[in-house]
Protein backbone atom coordinates (compact mmCIF):
# COMPACT_ATOMS: atom_id res chain seq x y z
CA UNK A 1 0.00 0.00 0.00
CA UNK A 2 1.66 3.63 -0.93
CA UNK A 3 1.24 6.57 0.97
CA UNK A 4 -0.45 9.39 -1.04
CA UNK A 5 1.50 12.92 -0.67
CA UNK A 6 0.67 16.13 -1.54
CA UNK A 7 3.64 18.15 -2.70
CA UNK A 8 3.60 21.47 -3.21
CA UNK A 9 6.52 22.97 -5.81
CA UNK A 10 7.07 26.93 -5.63
CA UNK A 11 7.45 27.79 -9.23
CA UNK A 12 7.89 31.54 -8.48
CA UNK A 13 10.96 34.03 -8.23
CA UNK A 14 12.42 35.57 -4.95
CA UNK A 15 13.47 38.82 -4.24
CA UNK A 16 16.30 39.00 -6.26
CA UNK A 17 19.43 39.51 -4.03
CA UNK A 18 17.13 40.48 -1.17
CA UNK A 19 17.47 37.91 1.79
CA UNK A 20 15.25 39.34 3.77
CA UNK A 21 12.24 39.81 1.24
CA UNK A 22 12.83 36.67 0.05
CA UNK A 23 12.59 35.19 3.02
CA UNK A 24 9.59 36.75 3.86
CA UNK A 25 8.33 35.75 0.46
CA UNK A 26 8.83 32.04 1.04
CA UNK A 27 7.40 31.60 4.22
CA UNK A 28 4.04 33.51 3.15
CA UNK A 29 4.55 30.84 0.04
CA UNK A 30 5.07 28.01 2.61
CA UNK A 31 2.09 29.12 4.35
CA UNK A 32 -0.04 28.84 1.61
CA UNK A 33 1.19 25.44 0.45
CA UNK A 34 -0.02 24.17 3.62
CA UNK A 35 -3.50 26.08 4.12
CA UNK A 36 -4.12 24.23 0.35
CA UNK A 37 -2.77 20.49 2.08
CA UNK A 38 0.73 20.53 1.14
CA UNK A 39 2.54 17.95 3.25
CA UNK A 40 6.10 18.25 1.28
CA UNK A 41 7.04 22.17 0.17
CA UNK A 42 10.16 22.56 -2.45
CA UNK A 43 11.73 25.24 -3.76
CA UNK A 44 14.36 25.36 -6.90
CA UNK A 45 17.63 25.63 -6.35
CA UNK A 46 19.39 28.52 -4.94
CA UNK A 47 16.11 30.25 -4.26
CA UNK A 48 17.10 32.59 -1.41
CA UNK A 49 18.69 34.91 -2.56
CA UNK A 50 18.26 33.92 -6.68
CA UNK A 51 20.50 32.08 -8.85
CA UNK A 52 22.95 34.59 -9.96
CA UNK A 53 21.93 34.37 -13.46
CA UNK A 54 24.74 37.60 -14.45
CA UNK A 55 27.54 34.74 -14.57
CA UNK A 56 25.82 33.51 -18.37
CA UNK A 57 25.15 37.15 -19.77
CA UNK A 58 27.72 39.69 -18.33
CA UNK A 59 30.64 38.39 -20.81
CA UNK A 60 33.19 40.27 -18.47
CA UNK A 61 31.82 38.46 -15.69
CA UNK A 62 35.48 36.32 -15.41
CA UNK A 63 37.85 39.11 -15.22
CA UNK A 64 39.83 39.39 -12.45
CA UNK A 65 39.36 42.54 -11.65
CA UNK A 66 36.40 44.03 -12.84
CA UNK A 67 34.27 46.45 -10.58
CA UNK A 68 31.05 45.53 -11.14
CA UNK A 69 31.21 41.91 -10.82
CA UNK A 70 32.39 42.70 -7.79
CA UNK A 71 30.07 44.45 -6.42
CA UNK A 72 27.08 42.05 -7.60
CA UNK A 73 29.29 39.03 -5.90
CA UNK A 74 29.97 41.45 -2.93
CA UNK A 75 26.14 41.68 -2.84
CA UNK A 76 25.44 38.02 -3.29
CA UNK A 77 27.43 37.03 -0.25
CA UNK A 78 26.19 39.97 1.84
CA UNK A 79 22.87 38.04 1.15
CA UNK A 80 23.24 34.41 1.30
CA UNK A 81 22.44 32.44 4.09
CA UNK A 82 24.63 31.41 7.30
CA UNK A 83 24.05 27.18 8.34
CA UNK A 84 22.66 27.43 11.09
CA UNK A 85 21.69 30.97 11.41
CA UNK A 86 18.69 33.38 11.61
CA UNK A 87 17.34 32.12 8.31
CA UNK A 88 17.66 28.61 9.14
CA UNK A 89 15.90 29.35 12.17
CA UNK A 90 13.06 31.45 10.26
CA UNK A 91 12.73 28.51 8.07
CA UNK A 92 12.66 26.10 10.67
CA UNK A 93 9.90 27.94 12.50
CA UNK A 94 8.14 28.09 9.41
CA UNK A 95 7.99 23.90 8.84
CA UNK A 96 7.02 23.38 12.28
CA UNK A 97 4.46 25.81 12.79
CA UNK A 98 2.80 24.62 9.42
CA UNK A 99 3.49 21.14 9.87
CA UNK A 100 5.21 20.73 6.40
CA UNK A 101 8.63 19.02 5.23
CA UNK A 102 10.52 21.76 3.70
CA UNK A 103 12.97 21.66 1.12
CA UNK A 104 14.88 24.51 -0.01
CA UNK A 105 17.71 25.65 -2.46
CA UNK A 106 19.73 28.93 -0.89
CA UNK A 107 23.43 30.36 -1.51
CA UNK A 108 25.00 29.68 1.56
CA UNK A 109 27.74 31.54 3.10
CA UNK A 110 30.40 29.81 5.47
CA UNK A 111 31.51 32.68 8.12
CA UNK A 112 34.06 29.91 10.31
CA UNK A 113 35.30 27.29 10.16
CA UNK A 114 36.12 24.84 7.47
CA UNK A 115 35.27 26.52 3.97
CA UNK A 116 34.96 30.41 5.92
CA UNK A 117 34.81 32.45 3.25
CA UNK A 118 33.17 30.83 0.51
CA UNK A 119 29.31 30.19 -0.88
CA UNK A 120 28.21 26.60 -1.37
CA UNK A 121 24.99 25.93 -4.00
CA UNK A 122 22.77 24.30 -1.12
CA UNK A 123 19.79 22.19 -0.26
CA UNK A 124 18.28 22.19 2.90
CA UNK A 125 15.29 19.42 4.42
CA UNK A 126 13.75 20.58 7.30
CA UNK A 127 11.48 17.71 9.10
CA UNK A 128 7.91 19.08 9.84
CA UNK A 129 9.03 18.99 13.69
CA UNK A 130 11.65 21.94 12.19
CA UNK A 131 14.18 19.80 12.34
CA UNK A 132 16.87 20.30 9.88
CA UNK A 133 17.68 16.76 8.57
CA UNK A 134 19.53 17.17 5.67
CA UNK A 135 22.42 20.25 4.83
CA UNK A 136 23.72 19.41 1.29
CA UNK A 137 26.49 21.08 -0.79
CA UNK A 138 26.54 20.85 -4.75
CA UNK A 139 29.47 18.50 -5.53
CA UNK A 140 30.57 20.09 -8.48
CA UNK A 141 29.50 23.42 -9.19
CA UNK A 142 28.99 23.88 -13.48
CA UNK A 143 30.67 26.00 -15.83
CA UNK A 144 30.20 29.23 -14.85
CA UNK A 145 29.18 28.41 -11.77
CA UNK A 146 32.57 28.05 -10.58
CA UNK A 147 33.70 31.65 -10.49
CA UNK A 148 30.57 31.77 -7.47
CA UNK A 149 30.69 28.60 -5.71
CA UNK A 150 33.19 26.03 -3.98
CA UNK A 151 33.11 22.23 -4.46
CA UNK A 152 30.71 20.47 -1.76
CA UNK A 153 32.20 17.44 0.03
CA UNK A 154 29.18 14.93 -0.25
CA UNK A 155 28.35 14.51 3.18
CA UNK A 156 25.21 15.84 2.36
CA UNK A 157 24.11 13.29 -0.39
CA UNK A 158 21.72 10.80 1.21
CA UNK A 159 18.16 10.67 1.65
CA UNK A 160 16.77 10.98 4.88
CA UNK A 161 13.80 9.94 6.60
CA UNK A 162 10.61 12.02 6.99
CA UNK A 163 6.41 11.38 7.74
CA UNK A 164 5.89 11.52 4.16
CA UNK A 165 9.01 8.78 3.33
CA UNK A 166 12.60 9.47 2.19
CA UNK A 167 13.39 12.48 0.58
CA UNK A 168 17.40 13.26 -0.88
CA UNK A 169 19.60 15.19 -3.16
CA UNK A 170 20.25 13.79 -6.90
CA UNK A 171 23.06 13.62 -8.10
CA UNK A 172 22.43 16.07 -11.06
CA UNK A 173 21.90 19.15 -9.10
CA UNK A 174 20.16 20.09 -6.00
CA UNK A 175 16.65 18.38 -6.52
CA UNK A 176 14.34 17.48 -3.78
CA UNK A 177 12.57 14.13 -4.56
CA UNK A 178 10.97 10.91 -2.68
Amino acid sequence: MSQKVKVGIVQASPVFMNLEASLTKAVSFIEEAARSGAQLVTFGETWLPGYPAWLDYCPDAALWNYAPTKEVFARLRQNSVVVPGKETEILSQAARDNNIVLVIGINERVIKGAGNGTLYNSLLTFGSDGELLNHHRKLVPTFTERLVWGQGDGAGLKAVDTEMGRVGSLVCGNIGCL
